[in-house]
């Protein structure tokens, strides 16, 4: 329905009211009755039902909040009914966001144009009210062409609101991110990520990027991969939330799908939720299995930045700040094998390693290494633990150090293990089974039936579509095609890396040329260290896009 039409059809006493005369009170009418047809179509589908009933809460609410601010005596009770009805504003575009794919792109676009525009008149109305100064307010939800007014840019059944996803000003994201969260994590520039589709991301204007990293290697499967996305959806729907004092049925068959793409000798499995938390309790697990402290980890390892887990990694930049950090805890290079025995001792509780260093550099170690490794620690009883939350699923072997032949105590997996949903796993021995007991660990979100879920559609779709040997296939190709458009460039220390785990060596800080990548190329690519230009493709990636983003490589570094 266009506005006009409707404006025609509302009944005489409603625009009677003086209310009625307020341009965003008559557009929250209309985007309210349009909520009210859009639900009849979400309803049909039962993932939905939830979802409708909350999208049309959230409309009728934006409308009720205005007339409530409209008969406030008070500027500041008005101002504060407006920020209410702005933030039911925010919810309904979060709302119409997810049903996007039920109501189809021209009715999903329609909506976000209504939203945007009521939206960008409640922003400016909150200050108004409060009596704060307005000027550092302007459009920041404005979708309209200039010149145009607020109902006629409602006239449009379809408007063409780039990036046909959500508003299209990133201004007001990017300040309240900013403003809000912490700040601890550096951004790359004021870019708004909405939304993601296969190997690439779009941002908050359509631009698309191709993501060379795989959300930080955790998007496994890439963006809006069918299976993962129904097996989420379905179990959204049936049982979210399951405490660990109870068995639940998607969990169960989480555990024996892990268990059997684990090696053998490693038979059993606690549940958390990232990295650097199974990192933590594989310290606990190691102590208490061995009733010695002392830990070997190596230098450029990462392990993550709880205080646990900071302790094993070596970077002084995550640490000196936080001290005093675990005790007993000793750093030695990594691949020198001397200097490894030198440290190992009877009183060495484990050893923490990474099989490919990927903070640090991707750094790989020889198989003589990896075997004296595996030696020293069984001479000294100390468990071998290999950190495989960034090397899982993507060298082309389930876990990087089975390139070795090795037989660790303990891994702990994560980033890949939920395609992307926040999960982890320590896995290990029934040695160190015996050793725990009722309360030894614990996770409150561990092993939920949604992170189970995620997993399991995640583990079977590598397996049924051979991702797992197709990282290494593909790891090849990529390597190969780097070595041959960059041979001879002076710049270029070294290319290496195992399976889609990759790093381009570089004679100066790696920076300028992943911002160079991004604002030029729209590729997308990690630092490891300072130097090293780090790539961890979906699996799931093309020859097509490794063309893309090898020419774009090219491109940015000079010959």
């Amino acid at each position: 329905m266009k506005y006009q039409e409707w404006i025609e059809q509302v009944p005489p006493e409603i625009k009677q009211d003086p209310l009625w005369q307020t341009t965003v009170y008559r557009q929250a009418l209309f985007v309210g009755d349009l909520a009210w047809h859009d639900i009849e179509k979400l309803a049909k589908d039962r993932r939905m039902l939830s979802l409708s009933d909350q999208l049309y809460r959230a409309a009728g609410s934006i409308s009720a909040n205005i007339s409530e601010g409209y008969s406030r005596a008070s500027g500041r009770d008005q101002a504060r009914y407006y920020e209410y009805a702005l933030g039911s504003t925010r919810e309904l575009r979060d709302w119409y966001f997810k049903a996007r794919h039920v109501l189809g792109p021209d009715v999903f676009n329609h909506r976000i144009g209504l939203i945007a525009e009521i939206a960008k008149q409640l922003v400016r109305m909150v200050p108004k009210y409060r009596g704060d100064k307005i000027e550092e307010m302007p459009s920041l939800y404005d979708t309209r062409p200039s010149g145009t007014s607020a109902d006629q840019s409602l006239t449009e059944e379809t408007p063409n609101h780039a990036p046909d996803i959500v508003d299209p000003r990133t201004t007001h994201y990017a300040l309240s991110e900013s403003a809000l969260e912490s700040g601890v994590v550096p951004r790359r520039g004021d870019t708004v990520m909405v939304a993601g589709d296969g190997c690439w991301m779009i941002d908050a204007e359509g631009k698309r990027y191709l993501d060379m990293t795989a959300g930080q290697g955790v998007a496994m499967l890439g963006y809006g991969h069918p299976v993962l996305s129904a097996a989420i959806a379905e179990q959204a729907q049936t049982l979210h939330a399951c405490p660990s004092f109870f068995y639940n049925d998607v969990r169960a068959r989480f555990l024996e799908k892990l268990i059997e793409v684990t090696p053998n000798h490693l038979g059993h499995v606690f549940l958390a939720n990232s990295g650097a938390e199974a990192n933590d309790g594989a310290i606990k697990f190691a102590r208490l299995a061995t009733g010695r402290t002392k830990i070997i980890a190596t230098k450029n390892g990462f392990h993550g930045r709880t205080v646990g887990a900071v302790s094993l990694t070596w970077n002084p930049k995550y640490r000196e700040q936080f001290g005093p950090l675990l005790p007993d805890v000793e750093h030695v290079a990594y691949g020198n094998l001397q200097e490894f025995e030198n440290a190992v001792d009877d009183q060495t509780a484990a050893v923490f390693i990474e099989a490919v260093q990927g903070e640090g550099g991707v750094n790989l170690a020889t198989p003589e290494y990896w075997a004296g490794v595996e030696r020293i620690c069984r001479e000294h009883g100390a468990l071998l633990v290999f950190d495989e939350v960034q090397t899982g699923f993507r060298t082309g072997r389930w876990f990087a150090h089975q390139h070795f032949g090795l037989h660790p105590d303990i891994i702990t997996v994560a980033k890949g293990l939920g395609g992307g949903f926040p999960m982890a796993a320590i896995v290990y021995t029934g040695q160190i089974q015996e050793s725990l007991f009722s309360g030894a660990h614990g996770s409150t979100f561990g092993g939920s039936p949604l992170a189970c879920a995620a997993g399991l559609a995640a583990l079977e779709t590598y397996q049924n579509d051979g991702l797992i040997e197709r990282a290494g296939v593909m790891g090849d190709l990529i390597r190969q095609k780097l070595e041959t458009v960059l041979e001879g460039r002076r710049m270029v220390r070294e290319i290496r890396g195992l399976g889609l785990m990759i790093g381009i060596d570089l004679r100066s800080k790696v920076a300028p040329f992943l911002k160079a990548l991004m604002d030029e190329h729209n590729v997308i690519a990690l630092p490891a260290g300072t130097t090293v230009l780090r790539l961890l493709p979906p699996l799931i990636i093309s020859e097509e896009e490794v063309d893309i983003a090898v020419n774009a490589i090219a491109a940015v570094i000079p010959a």
